[in-house]
């Protein structure tokens, strides 16, 4: 007897599955990626240093005799020894280069393949989006490379949920000197909508909200995440002045608290039913204009605890504007990923903490590109 056919819902969730088990895959592919990309260029690293060290000490061991330092024999011992170090270096960089050309064949092969919230801006994966069923594993922060290597770009990706918040430093000099200061808080407040617009994306349709605090800029930080107020995904108005913003903070830390203990206390189901229990992005912009102490431990405290159930931050701000608080909010600044707007090398690899530079993967458009993006996300839910 051949087997019947299992429910559709049964068919849906197994394909779901299995499509989330693809993309864990690709997940940990690029996690492999960065991890022998970074070892081989350590390799490299040592191995020049190496050649190098052993240069130095056989120069000194020749050159220290005045004697022989001009001598046929100390001639040649020193060109003997200049040949040694070039050999090595060579044989250093032709390994680096294999292992380049391997990693990045292997990059070119990923991207095609990437989901759309793990892909380029322009990669075509985002023509195909459709809301889905279950959070994505992860998502696209931009690239890293190494100046050795700026041909290989390594995605750089982040699983989701968030277990720490963002901070995009508006005070970022880059690798060749400070931008104009306008372009680059125009340029963070891009890279600031293109991230939230990733998270939108990333999770069910109604399961991820956001929140806008913007009082320098007096809301229009927050024109780009128009499309999501009517479908109530941009939840209340932006909070714009002193009070706002400690009134807003108030009510995602109250929600923090409540939430948290509920499920300290295993007590979900007790919670308010009016209690949305969505995901929440509170999204800063021009930090820390409008805060004063106490709004700034709120949001210390937010960020600390936020994650655990499901409260996610992204600050846009300078830390130097933030000097007059003191060391109150060092543990702020500890706690969040730094990016930046513009390339700058801040980012260290976790196996042999080398500095990679970051770059953003800025839409061509601008933000008019996440504002379709938007859009779809809030049409989105207006069908649910």
């Amino acid at each position: 007897m051949a087997w019947a056919a299992a429910p559709p819902d049964v068919e849906r969730e197994a394909a779901a599955r299995a499509a989330r088990r693809e993309v864990e895959k690709l997940y940990e592919q690029v996690w492999g990626v960065f991890e022998d990309a970074a070892r081989s260029a350590a390799a490299y690293r040592s191995a020049i240093e190496y050649a190098d060290g052993r240069l130095d000490k056989e120069l000194e061991g020749v050159l220290s005799d005045p004697a022989a330092r001009f001598s046929p024999a100390g001639l040649a011992a020193q060109d003997t020894a200049r040949d040694r170090h070039r050999s090595l270096a060579e044989q250093a960089k032709a390994v680096l280069d294999r292992d380049t050309a391997q990693l990045v064949a292997e990059v070119e092969q990923l991207e095609p393949n990437l989901p759309p919230v793990m892909a380029r801006w322009d990669s075509t994966a985002w023509a195909g989006w459709q809301p889905p069923q279950d959070g994505a594993p992860a998502m696209r922060l931009g690239d890293l490379y190494l100046p050795e290597r700026p041909e290989l770009r390594v995605p750089m990706v982040l699983r989701l949920p968030m277990d720490r918040g963002l901070w995009i430093d508006t005070s970022a000099t880059g690798l060749e000197g400070a931008d104009d200061p306008a372009t680059g808080s125009t340029r963070a407040v891009e890279l600031a909508v293109s991230l939230a617009a990733r998270m939108l994306a990333a999770f069910p349709i109604g399961e991820f909200k956001v929140h806008v605090i913007d009082p320098a800029g007096k809301g229009t930080a927050a024109a780009p995440l128009q499309p999501l107020a009517a479908a109530g995904l941009l939840v209340g108005p932006v909070a714009t002045g002193a009070a706002d913003v400690s009134a807003l903070l108030t009510r995602v830390l109250d929600r923090i608290e409540l939430v948290r203990m509920a499920v300290a206390n295993d007590a979900v189901d007790a919670l308010p039913p009016e209690l949305d229990l969505a995901r929440q992005l509170l999204l800063v912009h021009d930090f820390p204009f409008g805060f004063d102490d106490r709004s700034a431990a709120m949001l210390r405290h937010i960020v600390e605890e936020g994650p655990r159930v499901g409260v996610h931050v992204i600050v846009v701000g300078s830390r130097a504007d933030a000097e007059s608080f003191g060391p109150l909010l060092d543990p702020l600044w500890r706690s969040l990923l730094r990016l930046t707007a513009i390339p700058e090398d801040h980012i260290m690899d976790p196996w042999v903490s080398l500095p990679w530079v970051y770059t953003a993967d800025l839409p061509a458009g601008g933000t008019d590109a996440t504002r379709r993006l938007l859009s779809w996300v809030a049409a989105g839910s207006t069908e649910h």
